[in-house]
């Protein structure tokens, strides 16, 4: 298949797909995918492109242009980019991508914690999820067989994930996976006793505002909404397993009172603790 633009070799292919109106209300659908293979004049510059973008370099180099700098590219790297934004990638070698241009509610949210304000790269190392993902896209998209958009919103969100986590585990232990590793070690044998995030910071030898920002990138969390989330999934643990009042579970799991312990919950759950004891699973 062949696209008449500049830089893009014959034997490249894309297909389009229109999502479902109940997939563009509640799912990420895909636009477009392709397998691009280009020469040295291939550059795409765009005020916008109303989608993001999702792209594989598996050979060759090249730049994408990151908060006003040329950030280099190459083989293993994956590019996340919101193209609601003014975007430019370019190579000046020629390469070869597999990419997918995505949209769908809930997608700048999952966006934001992975990527910078307008996109990031990540080397994937031996991970061949993502390429793979898209060949099987790809192939399903050509033969008709991967129409569902449950399942493409599927792929997309397993693609994501996988930029996520190894995003996660990059940049060195200091500034990235350790002091949140750390943390959620810490929360996870401490959430009984009383715990601030000033607490949590200091035993990271971070500054508040930087712990908590790194913490929430890295988690989804805030470190305040973590440690309640630890505290009610033991709770609920603990009113399905034992004969403990409410009263002692708010203690055991670290509520100042059986109160705050209710309210919290019913927030959370939508029900009482003690309509969920009595609520089978």
């Amino acid at each position: 298949m062949y696209r008449p633009e500049r830089g893009v070799l014959k034997r490249s292919q894309f297909y389009f797909h229109t999502a479902s109106q109940a997939a563009r209300n509640g799912l990420f659908h895909l636009v477009c995918a392709g397998h691009f293979f280009c020469t040295p004049e291939y550059r795409v510059e765009r005020p916008t492109f109303q989608s993001y973008l999702l792209m594989y370099l598996r050979r060759g180099q090249g730049y994408v242009r990151l908060d006003g700098r040329a950030q280099p590219l190459s083989a293993g790297h994956v590019v996340l980019l919101n193209c609601h934004q003014p975007h430019l990638y370019y190579t000046e070698t020629g390469w070869e991508t597999l990419w997918v241009h995505f949209n769908g509610t809930g997608c700048g949210h999952f966006f934001e914690p992975i990527a910078q304000p307008g996109g990031s790269v990540v080397n994937l190392g031996a991970s061949n999820l993502i390429p793979d993902a898209i060949e099987t896209m790809l192939e399903g998209l050509r033969t008709g067989r991967m129409a569902h958009d449950t399942l493409l919103s599927c792929y997309l969100h397993r693609m994501l994930a996988e930029v996520s986590l190894v995003s996660t585990h990059q940049g060195g232990s200091h500034d990235r996976g350790g002091p949140v590793l750390d943390t959620l070690e810490y929360i996870h044998t401490h959430f009984q006793q009383k715990i601030t995030v000033a607490d949590l910071a200091s035993h990271s030898n971070l500054s508040v505002f930087h712990f908590s920002r790194l913490f929430k990138s890295q988690t989804g969390y805030s470190p305040h909404e973590y440690l309640l989330k630890t505290r009610l999934d033991r709770a609920r643990t603990l009113l399905k397993s034992t004969n403990l009042t409410v009263k002692e579970i708010a203690h055991e799991v670290g509520f100042r009172s059986a109160a705050h312990f209710v309210q919290t919950f019913h927030e959370a759950a939508s029900m009482t603790p003690l309509v969920f004891r009595e609520t089978p699973l």
